[in-house]
C-alpha cells in the first residue's frame, strides 16, 4: 500500500511540477522549441477540461488554472490518507474531516486571489493610476460597486484618497476573515483527529 501511495504521489507532483511550469512560462516570450512543445501537449488536456468546466475569469484574468492545482491538492490528501496513513479506519470522522478540508482550501483559495487582486490594484491605483491597464480596468470593473458602497456607506468624497482607504479597510477585513475562518476550522480539525486517535 505504502509503494502505490508514494507513486501516485509522485505522478501527482510531476503533474503539478509541469502545471507550474506552464503557468510561468505563459507569463514570458519564447520563441517555439520542443520543451514548450510537449509540455503544452501534456498539460492541454488538463487546463483545456479546467477552462470548459470551471470557467473562472476576473476580467482578463483567467483563473480556471487554479482548478486543477486544487484538485491535484485535494488528491495528495486522499491519497495521503488512504495509502500512506490508513486513516479510514473510522470512515464518518475522516470524511468529515475531509470536507472541512476541502472548505478550507477553498477559502484559502478564494481570500488568496482576492487579496492578492486588491494589492495589485492598491498599488496601481497609488503609482500607475494615469497609465493604461488591462489588469488594472478589470479589477476596477469588479471592484467599483464595492468601492462606491463603502464610501456612501462612510460617507467619503469620490477621490483616490478615500478609494485607497476602503481598498486597504476591505484588505484588512479579508485577512481578519480569513484568518477567524481557517482558525475555526483548524480547531475543528483538531477536534476530529483527537477523536479518530482514540
Amino acid at each position: 500500500m505504502n509503494i502505490i501511495g508514494t507513486f501516485l504521489l509522485f505522478v501527482l507532483q510531476i503533474v503539478n511540477l509541469a502545471l507550474m511550469i506552464r503557468v510561468f512560462l505563459s507569463w514570458i516570450t519564447l520563441p517555439p522549441n520542443r520543451f514548450t512543445y510537449y509540455l503544452n501537449q501534456v498539460t492541454d488536456p488538463i487546463v483545456n477540461f479546467s477552462r470548459k468546466y470551471f470557467p473562472l475569469r476576473v476580467g482578463i484574468l483567467d483563473l480556471s488554472i487554479l482548478v486543477p492545482f486544487f484538485i491535484i491538492w485535494l488528491l495528495n490528501r486522499l491519497v495521503s490518507d488512504i495509502f500512506l496513513f490508513n486513516k479510514l479506519t473510522r470512515p464518518v470522522f475522516w470524511l468529515i474531516d475531509f470536507v472541512i478540508f476541502i472548505i478550507s482550501g477553498a477559502l484559502n483559495v478564494v481570500f488568496s486571489v482576492v487579496f492578492i487582486l486588491l494589492l495589485i490594484y492598491l498599488v496601481m491605483t497609488l503609482l500607475a493610476r494615469a497609465s493604461y491597464s488591462p489588469l488594472f480596468y478589470s479589477i476596477r470593473s469588479v471592484m467599483s460597486s464595492v468601492l462606491v458602497r463603502m464610501e456612501k456607506l462612510f460617507k467619503m468624497p469620490d477621490t483616490t484618497r478615500s478609494e485607497v482607504i476602503c481598498i486597504i479597510v476591505i484588505i484588512i477585513c479579508a485577512v481578519i476573515v480569513s484568518g477567524l475562518l481557517n482558525f475555526g476550522l483548524a480547531m475543528l480539525s483538531s477536534f476530529l483527529n483527537d477523536v479518530m486517535k482514540i
